[in-house]
Order: structure tokens, then sequence, then C-alpha cells
């Protein structure tokens, strides 16, 4: 067995942060591409004439042998844009546009990006007659983002060439193509509420999510007349929601104890 893996990995990033009286900008800007090769490449023989040694020409009957290669590769260029307003309004920005070669040319790019804002109200004037808060802030955002395939090569129609007839060689094909295969993708809003009492001694939050998944990856099941019995699709949606609520306290907090 001889085997090779050989991946790289390259982040360009670069940020630019001002403050202009109450006001504070950050924006960042970047790529990022990954690449990764996989070779192995097995064989073996048996009735060896020496048995310590490993070297297959000492056998004298070849028993199997068996060789692949795996290739993926990632590139994305990213965007970030940060503002807020005397550490009490907050917004914020991004994009990304992703290509992956799990998909065909011609779908092998999607585009992502998300909004966010939030308000810290304890940074207001009005909140200073209640001594007890020690937190509370509101916070929106939605977004998009995708997923890929497990399968490196799910798009592709593939050959097999370890069939024979009759002795001779042979290919036969093991998967269906579809080339309008693309990224599964999720939309994301959240909205929440973060407090705390005493000191924090008392916090928690309470946010509301909503998640529609769509152009799901699944195998669907197809006609055996294909001599296939599925193939990798985008097929259908999903949505989660629901309310999260979190609560902790330090029920004792004093001369070194903590609860």
């Amino acid at each position: 067995l001889n085997s090779r893996t050989f991946s790289w990995t390259w982040n360009n990033i670069a940020s630019y942060d001002k403050t202009i009286g109450d006001h504070h900008f950050n924006v960042l800007a970047g790529m990022e591409a990954y690449s990764y090769r996989y070779d192995e490449l097995t064989a073996s023989r048996t009735k060896m004439a020496q048995p310590d040694m490993p070297e297959l020409v000492v056998g004298s009957q070849l028993t199997g042998g068996s060789g692949y290669r795996i290739d993926y590769a990632l590139v994305g260029y990213l965007t970030q844009a940060l503002y807020d307003y005397q550490n009490k309004y907050f917004f914020s920005a991004s994009f990304r546009r992703d290509g992956s070669s799990r998909f065909a040319p011609e779908t092998r790019w999607g585009n992502f990006w998300s909004v966010a804002g939030a308000w810290n109200i304890m940074r207001e004037g009005f909140m200073s007659k209640y001594s007890f808060l020690s937190n509370l802030r509101i916070r929106a955002s939605y977004g998009i983002n995708g997923t890929l395939p497990s399968d490196n090569y799910g798009y592709m129609s593939l050959m097999s060439y370890t069939s024979k007839y009759m002795g001779n060689p042979g290919g036969t094909i093991t998967t269906v193509t579809n080339d309008k295969l693309s990224w599964e993708t999720s939309y994301n809003t959240n909205v929440g509420i973060d407090f705390g009492f005493f000191g924090q001694r008392l916090r928690g939050t309470v946010e509301y999510f909503n998640r529609d998944s769509k152009n799901l990856l699944q195998d669907v099941p197809i006609s055996m007349v294909t001599g296939f019995s599925s193939t990798l699709r985008n097929v259908g949606c999903i949505n989660n929601h629901g309310v999260e609520v979190e609560l902790s306290g330090d029920i004792i907090d004093s001369k070194g104890w903590l609860w």
C-alpha cells in the first residue's frame, strides 16, 4: 500500500479600523483557498519465496491491486463591515462568494450574506435610574449560508474500471450525472434580548430563531430501469423555528466561594 495526501490552505486578510469622534468603523476584506489531493495505490502477491522480504517481486502469484485519486478545491472571497456609535448602536454586514469543485462549472459559485444590528440600551441616559439592571441589549440578524455535498464528485457520471469481460478489462458507469447540482442554502433569522441584574449575578437570554433550509442535498430514489437505485439532487425544504431561553446566576459569590 502506498498513499500520499497533499493539501494546502491560503488566507489573505486585510482590515481597516478607524474611530472618528463617537463613530467607530471596521472594514475587512479577504480571500481563502483550499486544495486537497489523496492518491492511493495497492498491490499484493502470495507464495513469497522469502517471507521476511516485503518486495512484491519475491511473490510468485499476484492476488490483487487497485488505485484511485481524490481531488477537492474551494475558494472564497469575503468582506465585512462593522459600525457602532458610542458603543450604543451596532450595525454589521457581510458578503462572501464561494466556489467549490464539488459542483459543475455552471453552478459552482454561491453568494452568501448577512446583516445584523444591536442596541445597547444600558448606554442610554434614562437607564441610570434602574440601578438593579446591569445589562440590557436587543439584537437582530438575518443571513444566508450554504452547505456542500459530502461527495466530491456527486455531479459527475463516474466510471469504474474494475470490471472484466472474459478476462479482458472493461469499464462501467457507477453514478448518474447531475450537472444541475447546487448549494444547499439556509436562510436564518434571529431576534433576541440579553439581560442582567444585580451586577450580572443573574443573567440570561431570550431568543427567537427561524431557519428555512432550501435545495436540500438528498439521495433521491430513481427507477431501477436506469441501472441505479438513487441519485444526488437538490430537493425539498425544511423549516425550523422556536424560542430559546437561557438563565444563569451566581447564587453564592463570597470569600472565594462561587456557586
